[in-house]
């Protein structure tokens, strides 16, 4: 089972890279098959994650201690929700879990758009290749991101789950936070397509706003539920006393909340058309510092991980993304013939 794990992820990784490869191949030389080809890949590739995500849950209820994971967080003890529940209570796992949402909101989009021939949407594609090629390339080349790494010798029991995350709320607010945190990545992606190809016209916003409020209710969901968890468990009070791991959803909750607000003002009036490629950009880039912060070891507390060598490569794609990202609303900024209103 580790190794199917293990086979599937990279199977994963080389899709991906095939996928971006076609479509960049597509849009260099206009070839509409190659297009085509690079995102039926991308809509292959949510199976291969699925199953992934299937075969470590199987794991994880067989309470099988040849892997890594089920041993260091998970027992034959455990009700069978809270064995399930684990999946996402360690690092690997819950990459793995961002990945999969990651993947199927990716379908959706791509589905959504199946026939739309405009110049966007190659770009909207390959963006989200490569998006999810970086979270598979992880899994893949560093030991604290692959959840199928094998326990050897065998283990003769688990080590369970850390009681902190055994409570009701502890089961569904990671899931709802995670949605609203991976889901920021296709209104990016659309907005970075658009602006990336020069079609700023106004008839994306329409899609994008329904998108970002999609994002923004299961943030905002999450980040109540997580404040239920932190005051019965921990008896905080407050606003989780300020933990610095927990704020971190706060922020992009607070642009993608100024986000949907001036996207009416752009799609009523035509105005703040460089404000809003802003937000959207910063809210994407917060909400994978908020992933970066759990995992990279900078910060110690009861929602985070411990160091792990994935915080480098982590915080260097986020500092590429974002300097590409702001580079390019500057460079497009400039242009006459794609003029931002104040």
């Amino acid at each position: 089972m580790n190794d199917l794990g293990t086979i599937l992820l990279a199977a994963s990784l080389a899709l991906l890279i095939f996928s971006a490869a076609q479509t960049l191949y597509g849009i260099l030389k206009k070839e509409r098959k190659a297009i085509e080809l690079g995102r039926l890949a991308l809509m292959t590739n949510p199976l291969l994650i699925g199953l992934s995500f299937l075969v470590l849950l199987t794991l994880l209820v067989r309470s099988d201690y040849s892997n890594y994971y089920v041993v260091m967080h998970s027992s034959e003890h455990l009700p069978l929700f809270y064995k399930m529940t684990s999946i996402w209570s360690g690092s690997s796992g819950s990459l793995l879990f961002w990945n999969l949402i990651l993947n199927v909101f990716t379908f959706i989009v791509l589905w959504q758009t199946r026939k739309s021939i405009e110049d966007r949407i190659p770009m909207m594609n390959l963006i989200l290749a490569v998006l999810s090629g970086f979270f598979s390339y992880l899994a893949v080349f560093y030991a604290d991101a692959q959840p199928f790494r094998e326990f050897v010798p065998e283990a003769a029991a688990g080590r369970g789950l850390n009681p902190l995350l055994q409570h009701w709320a502890m089961i569904i607010h990671p899931p709802i936070l995670y949605i609203g945190y991976v889901s920021i990545s296709i209104p990016f992606a659309i907005a970075m397509s658009a602006l990336v190809s020069g079609n700023l016209s106004d008839d994306w916003m329409k899609f994008i706003r329904k998108w970002t409020l999609f994002s923004w209710f299961f943030l905002g969901t999450g980040i109540l539920l997580g404040s239920k968890w932190a005051y019965e468990e921990l008896g905080w009070g407050g606003y989780w006393a300020w933990d610095p791991v927990e704020n971190a959803s706060l922020m992009p909750w607070l642009l993608t909340s100024a986000f949907v607000h001036s996207v009416v003002i752009q799609e009523r009036r035509g105005m703040l058309k460089f404000w809003n490629m802003l937000l959207i950009i910063l809210a994407f880039h917060f909400s994978l510092l908020g992933t970066w912060i759990t995992r990279s070891g900078v910060l110690e507390g009861p929602h985070s991980f411990s160091k792990s060598t994935i915080g480098t490569p982590f915080i260097i794609y986020i500092i590429v993304g974002i300097l590409i990202s702001i580079l390019s609303v500057r460079i497009f900024k400039t242009q006459k013939n794609l003029p931002y209103a104040k």
